[in-house]
C-alpha cells in the first residue's frame, strides 16, 4: 500500500467521524457542508477543504460592528425546516439580534 492510499484511507476516515458529529450536533441544515468536505491528496500530504463557512461552525461568529446577515438567516430557518409563528422576516431579525 503507498502513502497516499494510506493517507487517503486514514483522511476518508476522519471526514467521515467529522460528518457524523456535525449531524450529531444537529448543525445539518441545507447538507451544503457535508456536500463540500473535499479531501485532496498526494504522494506526501493530505489536505481537506470545507464550505467558506466552515470557521463560523467551528468557532461562531466574532464580534464586528456589522449586523449578521439576515439572507442568509432566512435560508437557514428554510433549510432546517423551522416552524414558525411569525413572519420569516422577523424571526431571522430576532436571530440576527440574538448572534449580534
Amino acid at each position: 500500500m503507498t502513502t497516499e492510499q494510506i493517507l487517503t484511507d486514514e483522511f476518508t476516515k476522519i471526514i467521515k467521524d467529522l460528518k457524523a458529529k456535525h449531524i450529531e450536533l444537529g448543525m445539518k441544515a441545507s447538507g451544503k457542508w457535508l456536500e463540500g468536505v473535499v479531501l485532496e491528496t498526494t504522494e506526501t500530504s493530505a489536505t481537506i477543504f470545507g464550505t467558506d463557512y466552515t470557521k463560523y461552525l467551528v468557532d461562531g461568529r466574532p464580534p464586528s460592528d456589522k449586523f449578521p446577515p439576515i439572507d442568509k438567516i432566512k435560508q437557514w430557518i428554510y433549510d432546517k425546516g423551522l416552524n414558525y409563528d411569525i413572519p420569516i422576516n422577523s424571526l431571522a431579525y430576532l436571530i440576527a439580534r440574538k448572534i449580534d
